[in-house]
């Protein structure tokens, strides 16, 4: 039972049941995996409150055009989508049909990329937020953003037999092609579907960015390429010229994108609508999947991302950025941070509402890092004297670091089989190890057990007999080579 229904049936209404025909059965249960994936972090409240604006907002008649303008031959174009102002209708229209089983999550999630710009840069909004006081409080402000793009249609959207498409791609897709080359891209993008295959263009506004997203400001310093901002019909990046563009891809094209970035690690992304935790982040690192936010659809409330204020596209952008930065992590960095945070999760409850904790733990599940610049070359061990964190592991936040450094004693074995002792004194300052060195005459060594490693590696049941007989540096080994696999 979709969620309208559900509330048809609560408030006494009967309402006939969809006339479409529903998926096929693997087909569905795949969907509804992804699907529940999706909706996992909404609560009740927010459920009904969706399912009461595609009650109000949509009808029978929207669902019908917006699915045979998505399977037809030109997706995201047609009246349904010129109409300024309509960017909610997409969304709950779109929602509604994904409920359904009649278009893919990504397919949904395209949808909420397209109108998070719409929103963002052409839309007038008004966003709601708090601004935190020098003493920890929070006072309510508003912002208003008007309307930046007199520019109509706000976005164009591209098929491959565009004449300018493949320049379009290249412009967002640069560096995976540069990394592995186009063929084995192309053809996967060649495979999907026409609407899966689309490019958008938005029309950004004239108003200088730092005027209006300092957030989206600093990203563009940071990751050069990754949804950069372009004077129209060039590849050159500015800043502030009259006339801008954004190339967004579909969600299916951002995962192609991901793919081929950095061939040594295969990053899943997971997008999810509601609020999403430093817990959450910390506990889908184990499976290297990078949880990607999305406001629920409807939605008026922007909120402040790391200090700053986020329209909708940029909050999106934030959380494809920290993706980003995390494929240039290498494998066992995935391994070592997710044994930390596991760590530092058996602090007791009354402690994780600290300052310092909430410091540490988001930054190492956040893996940012080097002044938030991508840590191609950076050591392991570096991280314990990072910016964001160096200062909290010390006063309060000490006994956090002595915590890691004690499963660094206890488990030596472990821990040297990705540190190495040559590259831990590399990484590690001489207080720190000596630090460690007392700690390993006092703690008995110990072996890592299975159930631990398991959950770290990823492995399953069956390759306990390979842990008890391989040397521990061979089962990483072991572990590294079933994820690459992963990419096929």
């Amino acid at each position: 039972m979709t969620i309208d229904q559900t509330l048809n049936v609560q408030s006494g209404k009967v309402k006939s049941p969809p006339t479409f025909p529903v998926a096929p059965s693997d087909k569905f249960n795949q969907l509804s995996k992804e699907w529940m994936q999706l909706i996992s972090h909404l609560t009740n409240s927010e459920k009904i409150e969706i399912g009461q604006k595609i009650d109000r907002h949509t009808s029978d008649q929207d669902l019908d055009i917006f699915l045979k303008n998505l399977k037809g031959p030109t997706p995201f174009r047609g009246p349904f989508w010129e109409t300024r102002g309509k960017s909610d209708l997409w969304c709950l229209t779109a929602f509604k049909a994904c409920e359904m089983g009649k278009i893919s999550v990504d397919q949904y999630i395209t949808v909420e990329l397209l109108a998070a710009g719409v929103s963002e840069f052409s839309d007038n909004r008004i966003i709601n937020y708090h601004e935190e006081e020098a003493d920890g409080s929070f006072t309510p402000n508003v912002v208003t953003i008007k309307p930046l793009s007199p520019e109509k249609p706000s976005f164009r959207v591209f098929y491959p037999n565009d004449p300018d498409y493949d320049k379009k791609l290249n412009l967002f897709f640069k560096d995976p092609f540069r990394n592995v080359g186009t063929d084995a891209a192309l053809k996967e993008i060649k495979e999907l579907p026409l609407c899966d295959q689309v490019l958008f263009e938005l029309i950004l506004p004239r108003t200088p960015i730092t005027q209006w997203s300092t957030l989206l400001d600093s990203m563009q310093k940071t990751i050069p390429g990754f949804f950069q901002i372009f004077e129209d019909n060039t590849d050159q990046f500015v800043r502030f010229v009259d006339k801008r563009i954004m190339i967004v891809p579909s969600f299916p094209l951002l995962r192609i994108y991901f793919r081929y970035l950095m061939p040594d690690i295969h990053l899943s992304l997971s997008p999810m609508l509601g609020t999403i935790t430093s817990e959450d982040i910390a506990q889908t690192k184990l499976e290297i999947t990078q949880p990607i936010g999305f406001l629920k659809p409807g939605s008026e409330i922007f909120l402040m991302v790391d200090g700053n204020v986020a329209g909708k596209l940029t909050f999106i952008i934030h959380d494809l950025y920290h993706a980003y930065r995390s494929l240039y992590f290498h494998w066992s960095f995935y391994v070592l941070l997710n044994r930390m945070t596991k760590l530092l999760r058996t602090v007791p409850l009354a402690e994780k509402s600290g300052p310092n904790f909430t410091a540490v733990f988001s930054a190492l599940t956040d893996a940012e890092f080097r002044s938030s610049r991508p840590p191609q070359n950076m050591k392991f061990g570096e991280i314990f004297y990072q910016k964001r964190i160096v200062h909290t592991f010390e006063g309060e936040g000490a006994k956090y670091k002595e915590m890691i450094f004690e499963d660094i004693a206890r488990y030596k074995d472990f821990w040297e089989s990705f540190l190495n002792e040559d590259s831990e004194n590399d990484q590690l300052r001489k207080k720190d190890r000596l630090k460690i060195k007392r700690l390993r005459n006092r703690i008995q060594p110990e072996k890592l057990p299975f159930t631990e490693i398991k959950e770290l590696l990823n492995l399953s049941a069956e390759d306990e007999s390979l842990y008890e007989r391989l040397p521990m540096n061979e089962l990483l080994s072991f572990a590294h080579k079933l994820h690459l696999e992963k990419r096929g």
